[in-house]
């Protein structure tokens, strides 16, 4: 039974690897379907497992698709006692595991302009 307000449709996958193939399709869809009507692209990216991305990346680099025109607004981010970000090789370090996981496979004639990265940061 559909409810008549429902904007998202409800999907139940198996594991958080399945999950990672629905994201990415969903999301390489987007990102095809704006670029071919000239259309930016803004995404909101929590920091999840590394399930998630390997099927975004496979599918960016196969297909070709150029991320320039993407804004990715990352929402996750650990701080230390003193409102400091963690060190980068510091497992709960988002930024880094983010450059890692999310952006660190795509080609670089695709990838997000660094500009375009926008992390949650203490001001300075």
């Amino acid at each position: 039974m559909q409810h008549a307000g429902r904007r998202i449709p409800l999907r139940l996958v198996q594991d958080s690897a399945e999950m990672g193939k629905v994201m990415a399709q969903d999301f390489v869809d987007i990102l095809e379907r704006n670029a071919a009507q000239g259309a930016p692209t803004g995404a909101i990216v929590p920091c999840g497992p590394n399930a998630w991305y390997q099927p975004f990346t496979d599918m960016v680099n196969e297909r070709g698709v150029s991320l320039r025109r993407l804004e990715v607004f990352h929402m996750d981010e650990c701080l230390d006692w003193q409102g400091r970000p963690v060190p980068e090789q510091h497992p709960l370090n988002f930024r880094s595991f983010m450059e890692q996981h999310f952006y660190g496979g795509i080609r670089p004639e695709l990838a997000v302009p660094q500009a375009q990265r926008h992390w949650l940061l203490p001001a300075t």
